[in-house]
């Protein structure tokens, strides 16, 4: 079924004051708060929304190290490793499963961009291998396309976006840290050339750092602070179905289409 997104409770009041202040209640913004707050650093999250309500909560949750920069891969077994130690680290179920992650090609041009990659992360051990249309008919059965073959590393994995931002951020506050949500953030203001401040709808509270992790609104305020940060809005469009057998649990993407299972 469908995980629809928890609604959590926090503090409707702004701190006077804090050391770190998060701007944005995404994936990156609890975890950063979780981690300030383990490490025993005051800090103040505000979200405008509430906890996840945007892209947090309605991406594939996929935890990929296929197709990443081989100098990136590193990274992205350092955040496999995280995710799957993150239910003990809270405490709760973020729905993290090593599934592995399925890319299909109907190119020969897009297979030996994957043979390239593969032979680029070679020393890395990520156990990813190129398939033919046989391959993908045994670990994806039921499909109808003719493709020329995928790459799939059985090592990648998945987590629920709806489960892991709410229970990421209910452990930040556990441990410490101040969450506020419905409160948007105006501004940041700057004394001697160093951070003083965050300007809110609901007021100032002063800080000593700013850790901005607003997603897709990053752009717009930092451009009102006459910083340029060029990034490129995606629309993609997402559904979920009714409960239903198979084909897989593996996590597949095509070139039009990506699925995977809840």
């Amino acid at each position: 079924m469908t995980k629809l997104l928890e609604r959590i409770a926090t503090q409707d009041e702004l701190p006077d004051s804090t050391s770190v202040v998060v701007i944005g209640g995404g994936i990156v913004g609890v975890t950063a708060a979780l981690t300030l707050a383990e490490r025993g650093i005051p800090v103040v999250l505000i979200e405008k929304g509430h906890i996840a309500c945007e892209q947090s909560s309605r991406n594939l949750g996929w935890v990929r190290k296929t197709s990443r920069h081989a100098a990136d891969v590193p990274l992205a077994q350092a955040a496999d490793r995280l995710w799957a130690e993150m239910p003990e680290r809270v405490g709760k179920d973020v729905g993290y499963k090593q599934c592995g992650i399925m890319f299909l090609s109907n190119s020969d041009a897009q297979m030996g961009v994957y043979d390239r990659w593969i032979k680029s992360v070679d020393s890395l051990d990520l156990g990813s291998k190129l398939l033919s249309q046989k391959e993908i008919d045994q670990l994806v059965p039921g499909g109808s396309g003719g493709w020329k073959g995928g790459i799939y590393t059985p090592s990648d994995g998945k987590a629920e976006p709806a489960l892991a931002a709410a229970a990421i951020a209910k452990a930040a506050m556990a441990k410490g840290a101040k969450i506020v949500q419905n409160c948007a953030v105006r501004t940041i203001e700057t004394s001697a050339g160093k951070v003083s401040s965050v300007v809110t709808e609901k007021g100032e509270i002063r800080c000593d750092q700013v850790l901005l992790a607003g997603g897709v609104w990053s752009r717009r305020f930092l451009g009102n602070m006459g910083i340029a940060f060029p990034t490129l809005p995606l629309v993609c469009s997402v559904l979920s179905t009714k409960p239903m057998d198979g084909p897989t649990d593996i996590a597949v993407g095509g070139p039009d289409l990506s699925f995977r299972k809840h």
